[in-house]
């Protein structure tokens, strides 16, 4: 069930992730409710909100699909900051990575603005997600996700990588 109504919550965050992959996992399957649910916009902390080791792909990985999510977000324990992951002095592989997707996510506001008033209007959300709405929409109930994928508005679809070493 929905936890705020939706004319209060026209863009919202997902909850306190862990600092893993499976922590992205769950914030994705969190969109993917709040989609179900009809919520506008949404989105959740960059590489999780709870305190933990996160590595410098989780980080990349995390900036990536919040590049491609209405809502872009950096918070929660301890750093989630680029340069805190670089492994040389002179390295800025991180940095470079995080700012292309934070670029990227700004290029994408005026799509965003533009889904986001559709979507409101036409009481449905900016994302919707391939895997198939349950019949029964409890959040409680245990939904096996085959992918992570998701429409981003109708022209942008978004295939999250979300393993380490990837490619």
């Amino acid at each position: 069930m929905p936890f705020s109504p939706k004319y209060v919550m026209f863009s919202g965050w997902v909850g306190d992730q862990d600092p893993t992959f499976d922590g992205l996992k769950n914030a994705l399957a969190n969109m993917f409710w709040s989609s179900w649910y009809n919520y506008t916009n949404f989105g959740s902390d960059i590489a999780g909100y709870r305190g933990g080791s996160r590595t410098p792909e989780l980080l990349i990985r995390w900036a990536q699909v919040g590049a491609f999510s209405p809502l872009m977000e950096n918070g929660g324990e301890n750093s989630h900051v680029p340069w805190d992951y670089e492994s040389g002095e002179k390295s800025t592989l991180i940095q470079d990575a995080y700012r292309r997707a934070v670029n990227v996510h700004y290029e994408l506001i005026p799509y965003f603005v533009t889904c986001a008033a559709e979507a409101y209007e036409g009481g449905y959300s900016v994302m919707r997600p391939q895997e198939e709405r349950p019949k029964d929409l409890n959040p409680l109930q245990n939904v096996s996700f085959s992918t992570y994928a998701y429409q981003l508005g109708q022209d942008i679809f978004f295939s999250p990588a979300l393993e380490d070493g990837v490619r």
